[in-house]
């Protein structure tokens, strides 16, 4: 095995056109044209009002007509979350966050740490040698980013040598590649700015940790950049830059925490967000001799459900308005009648591709992680107030879910072609073209064996 890493890097192009480097956020109430909210580089984060670049003309009836000031056209402008801006650190380079940790666990963060920070002190280098640092490289500890990508290779070496066999083969690894010159960036990138938003409160724009973090490198990198050649010393630039590490390191660990997770961005507003045409509930047998292809849902959960289709019924053949609609279902189908219930069936039939009186669906327990453990099934309706999906034990072993309170999700298959595609996905099907599934009735199961269907 040979680890392989790969930058994000800009385009020369990239780097000159999404260069942030304007450590002010906001210039007259408007973000900073090369600052980390640019509207250049990120378009529009606060709101969808159609503005020029420089945010002096605005409004919709000026949309589309140029800007008296800058030249640019008035127009709503979103760029995509792909977009990155850029901090350019010229002839300075930091490792990138991902390949420092791997290190950091590696060496030891005791001891890592001290080769990317600088000191010029000899008391404070004679004190972390004369510690807990019997196992380090003296001559590097305390020398800075600039020393340690010049023999990184040989601290990896020397740790390699002496390290646990845990993390002597990640170092070995690490020894296999080809070029170290891959862990180190010289230029930052900067996120979308919708992907880290700030309140704008009074005029003036409200940061937190990321945006803080962001603005404070963007202010050293410039310091260091507008240097002359006499002030660039080591003993100036090089805690500076361990300055502008500890930062990046800050941010890419934070984005990791947002994103990843029960409470992550993507778990919370992507992933955990309710679907239209989908429900939950929890699982009981099903009292149907029936065959295992078939599941009952609860009778309002699936009205709710199915109310645009509902609506849509009622407004074309009883000639309801949209209004008296919503409101006969939120007042009165909602509670199980047989006249209620042959509306429900009407409106089934119209969906179903084939014109049945049974709902297709796809029924679905996570974790997804086998064969089976998303399956197409009939679904008919419960004739009673039963909040509870019920259904064939035979398909628990597909699903690996009992009767102890487990809760599936289910979705309504839209449309032939999806329809057709799912087929597959049948309990009968997969169970006779595989004959290692182990059917056997395990857990609890026996809660069904006397509606089993056999």
């Amino acid at each position: 095995m040979k680890i392989v890493y790969k930058n994000i890097r800009p385009t020369l192009k990239e780097s000159i056109d999404n260069e942030i480097s304007d450590p002010r956020v906001l210039i007259r109430k408007s973000p900073s044209e090369n600052g980390v909210f640019s509207f250049k580089i990120f378009g529009q984060m606060l709101d969808d009002t159609p503005q020029c670049p420089c945010g002096h003309t605005k409004g919709t009836p000026k949309i589309h007509s140029l800007c008296e000031k800058c030249g640019g056209v008035v127009q709503v402008s979103k760029k995509s979350l792909d977009t990155f801006g850029w901090i350019n650190l010229d002839d300075e380079w930091i490792i990138n966050p991902i390949q420092y940790d791997t290190l950091n666990e590696a060496i030891g963060k005791n001891i890592f740490k001290h080769y990317v920070e600088y000191s010029s002190s000899n008391t404070y280098i004679d004190q972390l040698q004369a510690t807990a640092l019997a196992n380090c490289m003296p001559q590097h500890i305390g020398k800075g980013l600039k020393n340690l990508k010049l023999n990184l290779r040989e601290i990896i070496e020397h740790h390699h040598a002496i390290a646990s066999e845990a993390n002597r083969e990640v170092l070995g690894r690490l020894l296999d590649m080809d070029d170290l010159d891959d862990f180190w960036l010289n230029s930052i990138p900067v996120v979308h700015s919708r992907l880290r938003p700030a309140a704008l409160i009074a005029g003036d724009f409200i940061l937190d940790s990321i945006n803080a973090a962001y603005v404070a490198i963007v202010k050293s990198s410039e310091l260091i950049k507008n240097m002359t050649a006499i002030e660039k010393a080591e003993f100036i630039v090089q805690p500076m830059m361990s300055s502008i590490q500890a930062r990046f390191n800050y941010i890419a660990s934070q984005i990791i925490d947002r994103t990843s997770g029960k409470t992550g961005t993507i778990r919370e507003s992507m992933i955990g967000k309710r679907l239209d045409f989908t429900m939950r509930a929890v699982i009981v047998p099903r009292r149907s001799k029936e065959d295992m292809d078939k599941i009952t849902l609860p009778y309002a959960p699936t009205v709710v459900v199915l109310e645009p289709y509902i609506i849509h019924y009622l407004t074309t053949m009883r000639k309801m308005t949209v209004y008296q609609a919503y409101q006969f279902i939120r007042t009165d189908m909602l509670n199980y009648s047989h006249k209620n219930y042959e509306i429900l069936m009407t409106v089934i039939r119209r969906i179903n591709p084939d014109d049945k009186s049974y709902l297709p669906v796809i029924i679905n327990r996570n974790p997804t992680i086998k064969i089976g453990g998303m399956l197409q099934m009939n679904a008919e309706v419960a004739r009673d107030d039963e909040l509870v999906i019920a259904m064939s034990n035979l398909i628990h072993e597909f699903l690996g879910s009992d009767y102890d309170g487990d809760v599936p999700n289910i979705f309504l298959v839209p449309n032939r072609l999806f329809y057709e595609l799912t087929k597959k996905l049948k309990p009968s099907r997969l169970m006779k073209l595989s004959n290692k599934i182990d059917m056997r009735l395990t857990k609890d199961y026996g809660l069904g064996l006397a509606t089993l269907n056999l």
